[in-house]
């Protein structure tokens, strides 16, 4: 279990609620950049970014009162270096004795690649629709998948969206052979 959490960059967390004190896995101290396996709750409560405490209390209130799910994302600040990190926690409490039991996996990385992704894709939409140059998409059988403004402009249309439902009409009539 310990070299799980440590390759998957994870760890476990648990306390008594009313209690004061956070046991912890060696993988949530090593995300957390702290020493010792237990912890006080006002210490731990430190760690995130202020602008998420608030949120954190709330999902943790509606798990020991009403049941409700704790599956969170937010950011903390490690106490040993600043380092600001991306954190997914999920938890389960048990009413018979009050313990709550959470898991946490630091996902800057994944956060990192998708805020890339998310600049790809607005850097591909801009070059799509602001090109002079005319563009198209197609499917692999054949039928318009999309048109960038140039196209319907070069092929005399007011609208990418005049172009494309004048496309659909036409390959309402025509058989396009795959691959042709």
């Amino acid at each position: 279990l310990r070299r799980a959490e440590l390759a998957s960059r994870s760890g476990n967390w648990e306390f008594i609620s009313g209690s004061d004190k956070v046991v912890a896995s060696e993988g949530a101290r090593i995300i957390y950049g702290v020493e010792g396996s237990e912890w006080s709750m006002p210490e731990l409560q430190q760690i995130p970014l202020p602008e998420y405490r608030g949120m954190l209390d709330c999902e943790l209130k509606g798990l020991i009162e009403k049941g409700e799910a704790y599956n969170v994302e937010f950011k903390i600040r490690r106490p040993p270096d600043g380092r600001i990190i991306d954190i997914h926690s999920i938890a389960e409490y048990e009413p018979e004795g009050g313990r709550v039991f959470g898991v946490i996996q630091d996902i800057t990385e994944r956060k990192q690649a998708q805020q890339a992704l998310e600049e790809a894709e607005r850097k591909y939409h801009s070059i799509f629709e602001n090109a002079m140059e005319g563009i198209f998409q197609v499917r692999e059988d054949g039928s318009m998948l999309t048109a960038n403004p140039a196209m319907a402009r070069i092929l005399g249309y007011g609208t990418t969206q005049e172009f494309m439902e004048d496309v659909s009409n036409l390959e309402q009539h025509l058989y396009i052979e795959p691959g042709h």
